[in-house]
């Protein structure tokens, strides 16, 4: 009988050790997000509206929706948002791709990023894809990639 009181009473403060880690931890590691609203909206037609907009240091997501008030049928189009830095500097897109789009059809979008240090968006509507160019960096980068892959190798192996 006193065993089984001690053993409750173990596991009684191990479930609280249990609480008060797990309580601790989500407070120590929750988001700070905070709003977003330096974004431009480049498109007149589709409508694109913005209803939240938060940012943390290294991630953050973008809410709204796309209404067709063009008076006719899309076929295919893309939400494209592209995410700057308070230097002006681009760091990254996002896109959407909205397909059989109906006249003054509303489509909502949730858009999550990780790109750091984001305090500029800039949202437009495209008909296709364009990928942005390469920087000299990223472009030696790939080219040296496999013969630094085969140095690394040749010191590895014995």
């Amino acid at each position: 009988m006193a065993k089984m009181k001690k053993f409750f009473k173990y596991l009684i403060w191990f479930i609280l050790l249990y609480l008060l880690v797990n309580g601790l931890t989500y407070v120590a590691t929750k988001d700070n997000y905070k709003d977003l609203n330096d974004f431009v909206i480049v498109t007149d037609s589709p409508k694109i509206e913005v209803t939240e907009s938060k940012a943390a240091y290294t991630h953050g997501y973008i809410k709204g929706q796309v209404t067709n008030d063009t008076g006719k049928h899309i076929q295919k189009t893309y939400l494209q948002i592209d995410f700057y830095d308070k230097d002006g500097i681009w760091l990254g897109k996002e896109v959407k791709e909205l397909e059989s789009f109906n006249s003054n059809e509303t489509i909502k979008f949730d858009i999550n990023y990780t790109y750091t240090d984001v305090t500029k968006i800039r949202l437009s509507i495209t008909d296709e894809i364009v990928d942005a160019p390469k920087s000299e960096t990223q472009k030696t980068v790939e080219k040296w990639w496999p013969v630094a892959g085969i140095i690394t190798l040749i010191y590895l192996l014995p």
